[in-house]
């Protein structure tokens, strides 16, 4: 789809940031916000009418959200993490930064480099409990098979 999906702005709403995934489809998660009298709202946006969102999708402030503060709120909205989960139980840091396909933001220029740490050291934590999940599963095989004892029969 590419973003050609998106629900269109309200009058005095920009995209503050953007995440292209290298589905098929090329889908688009953004963030919009408009200045009120006294706050700032913000949404999140799919081109799915909100489908693929899983948490709360508006918000306010009074002042510019930090990018830490924007990065929870996107990601509170639509998970990157569920996404990549869903699409790599091997937990390959190469291929899932390369589904990740554009992190974009003219308000917020290091979000994309914030969103790769984040990716990196889950990805990271996910890969060491696989493979401790993967160790242990060995270990009671081991244990397993060194415990038992062989079977006799005896002929009659």
């Amino acid at each position: 789809m590419g973003g050609e999906y998106l629900p269109a702005l309200s009058q005095n709403e920009v995209m503050i940031a953007s995440i292209t995934i290298a589905s098929t489809t090329q889908d688009v998660t953004s963030v919009y916000a408009r200045r009120g009298r006294k706050r700032i709202y913000y949404r999140v946006v799919d081109e799915y009418g909100g489908e693929t969102l899983s948490g709360r999708s508006t918000r306010s402030s009074t002042q510019p959200l930090t990018r830490g503060q924007l990065e929870q709120f996107f990601n509170g909205a639509w998970s990157i993490f569920h996404v990549l989960a869903m699409n790599f139980d091997d937990y390959d840091l190469a291929r899932m930064l390369g589904f990740v396909g554009r992190i974009e933001s003219s308000f917020y220029p290091e979000i994309a480099a914030l969103y790769g740490a984040r990716i990196e050291a889950w990805a990271t934590a996910r890969r060491a409990e696989l493979d401790s999940d993967e160790m242990e599963v060995e270990d009671r095989e081991s244990a397993n098979s060194a415990g038992s004892s062989p079977r006799h029969e005896y002929g009659a």
